[in-house]
């Protein structure tokens, strides 16, 4: 009887114990890993496009004519919001899908 107490106990003091730690450690993940904001210049009209860097998908922005391409990160299937403040795509850069 006194073993399983014991046992129930420290399982009760693990999880108080853990908890917080996991909550931590979850809240400084997203903070770190939260996108930064890129400044763009519009002064002309720009299109968003997906294509290859070597073997990774990249996101790339450049202008209607193809000039000024600028890679903006690894990702695919980009999509644009309606107001076009901001981009949706699939991360690639820690190896996720």
């Amino acid at each position: 009887m006194c073993k399983r107490s014991n046992s129930r106990t420290l399982v009760i003091l693990l999880l108080i114990i853990a908890a917080p730690i996991l909550a931590l450690i979850t809240i400084w993940f997203f903070i770190l890993h939260s996108p930064e904001p890129i400044a763009i210049t519009m002064d002309q009209p720009k299109v968003i496009a997906e294509g290859f860097s070597g073997t990774l998908s990249s996101i790339y922005l450049m202008n209607l004519d193809g000039t000024d391409r600028q890679r903006l990160f690894n990702g695919s299937m980009p999509d644009v919001s309606p107001d076009g403040e901001r981009l949706a795509y699939v991360d690639h850069e820690d190896g996720g899908c």
